[in-house]
This record gives structure tokens, sequence and C-alpha cells, in this order.
């Protein structure tokens, strides 16, 4: 895997723990952080997350990079939702766009504030 830095999977990491946390937050109360809820909304980005370290890593491109960022993002939302809709938890348009839309901002976010403090 030439592009791989752990260091950036472990951001990414972080990025799918906190739209979990969040999102559990806003819609379980009090339930939010009860280990099997969490860990049944969990899975399925952490799964898609692992698609995207492969699929990306195989490439030429640094996994850092903001545009590879781009791909991590569409591979962790895509996988990570279809992997939650075939395990039946289903899926609503409204959670598809907020899933891409969050995971966007913290992924992509973390890569283009590391370019600016560290580029090139």
């Amino acid at each position: 895997m030439s592009g791989l830095d752990l260091r950036a999977v472990a951001f990414d990491v972080l990025a799918v723990l906190v739209f979990v946390g969040v999102g559990r937050m806003q819609h379980d109360g009090g339930d939010a952080f009860a280990v099997g809820g969490v860990l049944r909304t969990l899975w399925p980005f952490l799964g898609g997350l692992l698609i995207a370290v492969v699929v990306v890593s195989v490439g030429s491109a640094r996994y850092a990079a903001v545009v590879t960022g781009v791909a991590v993002v569409v591979l962790t939302a895509g996988c990570g939702l279809a992997l939650r809709y075939a395990s039946g938890q289903g899926i609503a348009v409204s959670f598809a766009i907020v899933t891409v839309v969050v995971l966007a901002v913290l992924m992509l976010g973390w890569r283009s504030l590391a370019a600016v403090v560290r580029p090139g």
C-alpha cells in the first residue's frame, strides 16, 4: 500500500466516530452512548472506511491529500450506507444526504487544515 498514512486513517476513524456520536446524541437522547446501539450504528461506516482505505491505498496517491479525501468520503459514505441497508437498518434519503455532507466536512476539513499547516 503505497500512500497509506496511519495517522491520516486515524483522523478518518475519528471523523466517523464523531459522525456517529453526534448523530446518536441528536436522535437517541439518553441511549446515545449505549454500547450496543453505538456499535450497530458504527460498524457499517467503519466497514465503508476500511474499504476506502484499501481501495485508495492501492493507488499511488497520498492518502492524506485533499483530492484523495474525496474518494475516501465517497467510498466511506457509499459503502457505509450500503452496509447499513444490507443489515436491515434502513436509510432515509435525508439520512444519506446528511451522511455524505457531514463525512465530507469532517474528512475533507482535517485534510484541508493539514494542507494549510503543512503544505506539500
